[in-house]
């Protein structure tokens, strides 16, 4: 693993002990909690939105991996491009999602916060954000009524901006 410092210029300045680390992880941690029936789901559409600082993000790019209890689950890899100084940028997409398997499935709905995922942001080759997600899934009355988008796409995930601006992109 990669020290944070390495990771964050900015955070060469601070200390860098077992407690720092420990306190970055848990700032850029998130947990979410979904209907089982996003497991099930042949796409999803995912909506993220971004700030760019003042400084240009070539190749901006974004890894994301999904696990439970440790194993790869599913994984992607998503290229924005260039983004210019000083824009909010939204980037939409639809996604195949891995069908997966029925007994997965229920030791994931069964295991709450045990999928997990992390999500890499980079800049060129460089990593300048990771963010980590757990999950809980819960069993909810399939009977209930959908939007049509929903039938056609799923469900609309939003990813939290950052707490802190790093290296150039800021929240909105």
């Amino acid at each position: 693993m990669q020290p944070v410092a390495s990771c964050f210029p900015e955070a060469r300045s601070f200390n860098t002990s077992a407690a720092f680390h420990s306190l970055v992880a848990v700032l850029n941690s998130f947990r979410y909690q979904f209907s089982e029936d996003v497991l099930r789901l042949p796409a999803i559409k995912t909506s993220l939105i971004f700030s760019v600082g003042k400084q240009p993000v070539e190749q901006f790019r974004m890894i994301e991996r999904h696990y439970f209890r440790n194993q790869l689950v599913k994984s992607f890899d998503f290229k924005f491009g260039f983004c210019i100084p000083g824009s909010t940028n939204t980037w939409d997409a639809v996604y195949s999602v891995p069908p997966l398997d029925d007994a997965l499935i229920a030791e994931m709905i069964a295991n709450p916060y045990e999928t997990t995922s992390d999500s890499f942001y980079f800049a060129g080759n460089k990593l300048i954000m990771h963010n980590k997600a757990l999950y809980s899934y819960v069993v909810e009355d399939r009977a209930q009524v959908r939007t049509p988008s929903q039938h056609l796409f799923g469900v609309l995930l939003r990813t939290r901006p950052p707490p802190n601006p790093i290296r150039g992109l800021t929240p909105f």
